[in-house]
């Protein structure tokens, strides 16, 4: 991977040539086209309708497979099951660790179980990557505390406080992404370059290293 080519992190759509798109894919609900690095896992949203013990099973000979995720915590979907997800997230933290894989973070209203918990496992896991971050300055330092890198995606603008994190993240911590939303990363790296007051190409350079660096795919 030579040629520095635009990154979208995390992303439910497979962009052009010119960019390299990390497609997440849920086990138990899509279809995985194995021909191009992406991420799979069992989404929170999923854990009442997909076993636990097929997580193993369901990666075990996939190819291109890059990252556990996106896995995690997501209270606005559900409180009633938050025992099913805690169980689900940690055993697929303790997969990632077994194949020395990064993983992909989803927490939506859970920061309060998830931070302690990505604490406790921090040290076993090659890295990990908060996707879609949405929050606040005091959840951004505790992640900056465990060496996390964190993608933004286009509802980050929408989000004063996250929008505050946005200028202050350390470069060679940061990704982007389009996640569902279909919008043009292309665009959302020029909205962050005038942000961050850098060049675009000086930024797709660093997201770029820091690809390569989480992936180890230089």
């Amino acid at each position: 991977m030579n040629e520095v080519k635009y990154i979208n992190a995390h992303t439910h759509n497979r962009d052009d040539d010119n960019i390299i798109s990390i497609v997440s894919y849920r086990i138990g609900v899509d279809t995985i086209d194995f021909s191009h690095p992406y991420t799979a896992g069992v989404h929170p949203w999923d854990t009442q309708c997909c076993d636990v013990n097929a997580i193993a099973k369901a990666i075990e000979t996939t190819e291109n497979i890059i990252a556990i995720g996106e896995i995690g915590l997501d209270y606005a979907a559900s409180k009633k099951n938050k025992n099913i997800q805690m169980l689900y997230f940690c055993e697929q933290i303790k997969e990632a660790a077994k194949r020395g894989l990064p993983i992909v973070i989803h927490s939506v209203k859970a920061w309060d179980d998830m931070l302690p918990t990505l604490k406790e496992y921090a040290p076993t896991i090659k890295g990990i990557m908060i996707h879609g971050f949405i929050g606040d300055k005091n959840t951004f330092h505790e992640l900056m505390k465990i060496g996390a890198y964190i993608s933004y995606g286009f509802d980050a603008s929408a989000s004063p406080k996250t929008l505050e994190t946005l200028k202050e993240i350390p470069l060679e911590k940061l990704f982007l992404e389009n996640d569902a939303s279909g919008g043009d990363i292309v665009e959302l790296y020029q909205e962050v370059a005038n942000l961050r007051n850098i060049s675009v190409e000086e930024l797709k350079k660093v997201i770029f290293d820091n690809f390569n660096k989480l992936y180890d795919l230089d």
